[in-house]
């Protein structure tokens, strides 16, 4: 006896209670039992009048008889899909307003439900009620429900689809088609007592599809339920970075959305980069519901491709090169041929538009373009001889010597002079002075030369030039003995002849006669 036991505490150790743990516990008013307990022994609660409320171990496979006999204040109880067995009188003159017995329960004893008699809600599988209807029928209720178990087949364009649809005790129908699809429709049919077809389509309330209210007590043979479906149909929709939609489609269930519209663009607001469009957030997948996706883009640079090319066109070096930035060149230095009278230098690169020298350097690229090389001509120096003077004897020989191009500073670029292959000394037996370069061989110098004619070489630092002098014989000094008679004498002095022979330049000749 247990009757001043208020409350139990059953640790989770306990795997069974046995037989009439609890019998008459008449001030226990609820009870917890753990889900360690797979089994409850006979009268284990017999005449708890007080108790309320019970919880039951989600892991009990069966209830005894006479568990809860006369639990008067016991109004519901849930019974877990685990317990598969309820022994007779389990629940004799219990409390019960409603009771829901799983389809887990396979077996009920007799007078399960005797003397409950405020028993106005009781949900039992249609399996369970055609295997003990004597059972169930003790209750003399027009209420009770019983749980519809009926399989549904149906064929579409998707495939055959199955399965179960089942009451969740109030009369509220579910099927679970397969994801892809949705339900059409739902027919109800069943046989009443006089084996007629009771059939009815249901349509939905509130989104929900409710079954018909009939005394189970009039039907006859399994009822049916036929659900049609169809392939659900879910709006996708495409936007553009900025929110703005750009598509709207129905699409059916399982399918894969694609989109259609011209590939979207986003506008940058600087030159130096745009916008490409990388795909669709979030990825793009079979359609299960309303989806909207977002266009996606990335920052790439602008770029230019950048040519260089020689003077005839053949491509020396080509590449991208970002707006705003400054190619540079590294290839091979461009080349022009010389021409008779004149070098090239390379001397930077032009658009057609404008010249960019080496020291300047190359523009900020905003556009794609083609660089040519640009050269700086040198026109080649010639000397020439000028006027030559004198004689070598009686006067310095004077030779002027001109240039082509810079002949004002002429001077500038001379390095040395020879005659006969033999280099002069420069101040002590000849001079090179300015205008344009006007070299003087001293007379005292060529005094010591044989007369006639001699090979002079200027040489300059980016030329030279050769012309041929003419030394003066010496004056005859010899007076005639005494007493012999002087005739008349002439002195003819040779003549200097001054030969100018540099590119076919013309002789000069200086003639001197003397006569008595």
């Amino acid at each position: 006896m247990c009757s001043n036991i208020i409350e139990v505490s059953i640790p989770n150790t306990v795997t069974s209670i046995g037989k009439a743990a609890f019998d008459r516990c008449a001030k226990l008013a609820s009870i917890s039992i753990p889900d360690s307990v797979t089994s409850i022994g006979e009268y284990a609660f017999e005449g708890n009048s007080s108790l309320m409320s019970v919880k039951l171990s989600n892991n009990l496979t069966s209830i005894a008889a006479n568990t809860f006999v006369n639990c008067s204040k016991l109004k519901s109880l849930t019974i877990p899909e685990s317990v598969t067995s309820i022994g007779r009188y389990a629940f004799y003159c219990c409390g019960f307003t409603s009771i829901i017995i799983p389809e887990s329960v396979q077996t009920l004893g007799d007078g399960v439900f005797s003397g409950c008699s405020n028993l106005t809600t009781l949900i039992v599988s249609q399996e369970l009620y055609e295997n003990y209807p004597n059972v169930i029928n003790t209750v003399e209720q027009k209420s009770i429900q019983v749980t519809y178990d009926a399989t549904y087949t149906t064929s579409t364009s998707g495939g055959s689809i199955s399965g179960d649809a089942k009451t969740n005790g109030t009369n509220e129908i579910t099927v679970k088609p397969d994801e892809n699809y949705v339900v059409d429709k739902i027919v109800f049919s069943v046989k009443d007592k006089n084996g007629a077809d009771v059939i009815q389509t249901l349509t939905p309330t509130n989104g929900k599809y409710i079954m018909p209210t009939y005394d189970f007590k009039n039907w006859t043979g399994d009822c049916k339920v036929t659900a049609s479906f169809k392939l659900a149909e879910y709006t996708v929709v495409f936007k553009d970075s900025d929110d703005k939609e750009l598509q709207s489609t129905n699409v059916t269930a399982g399918s894969m959305p694609s989109y259609t519209g011209a590939i979207p663009t986003r506008k940058s607001d600087n030159p130096s980069y745009y916008y490409e469009f990388n795909g669709w957030a979030p990825a793009i997948t079979k359609v299960t519901g309303p989806q909207t996706y977002t266009a996606q883009f990335i920052k790439k640079d602008v770029e230019f491709k950048v040519t260089f090319n020689d003077l005839d066109g053949i491509e020396l070096q080509s590449g991208n090169v970002k707006y705003g930035g400054v190619p540079v060149y590294s290839g091979k230095t461009p080349e022009k041929a010389e021409s008779e009278t004149s070098t090239f230098v390379f001397d930077g690169w032009t658009d057609g538009a404008n010249i960019y020298t080496l020291t300047g350097g190359l523009p900020e690229i905003t556009a794609a373009v083609t660089f040519t090389p640009v050269f700086k001509e040198i026109i080649k120096p010639v000397y020439t001889v000028g006027e030559v003077k004198g004689d070598g004897i009686n006067s310095d020989i004077v030779i002027d010597v001109h240039r082509n191009v810079d002949d004002e500073n002429c001077i500038d670029y001379f390095s040395s002079a020879t005659i006969d292959g033999t280099e002069m000394k420069v101040n002590d037996q000849y001079t090179a002075t300015k205008g344009s370069t006007i070299i003087t061989i001293k007379k005292d110098y060529l005094s010591t030369m044989t007369a006639g004619e001699h090979e002079v070489k200027i040489t300059f630092s980016d030329g030279s030039i050769s012309t041929k002098v003419t030394v003066a014989a010496k004056a005859n000094t010899n007076v005639p003995a005494t007493g012999e008679s002087t005739a008349v004498s002439t002195y003819t002095g040779l003549a200097l002849i001054v030969a100018a022979c540099v590119c076919g330049a013309g002789f000069v000749y200086l003639k001197k006669r003397k006569e008595a």
